[in-house]
């Protein structure tokens, strides 16, 4: 075996492990959606005294 080939061997392994890396990381990247941020502004839905009395009186429910 030539000795150049031997000294070779160490950057191809390392370029093939980059571009294995490389790929796996754009197939995950097209395979999942990304997270939504953590730190939004959670909705708050209000109803009006009207409509939770009107829902009351439809369910027969007297908590409110």
């Amino acid at each position: 075996i030539d000795q150049c080939l031997l000294e070779s061997l160490p950057r191809m392994r390392c370029e093939q492990l980059r571009v294995y890396y490389e790929r796996e990381r754009t197939l995950q990247k097209q395979s999942f959606p990304k997270p939504r941020s953590t730190n939004r502004k959670k909705q708050r839905i209000s109803f009006t005294l009207s409509d939770v009395i009107q829902d009351a009186i439809i369910r027969h429910d007297d908590k409110e």
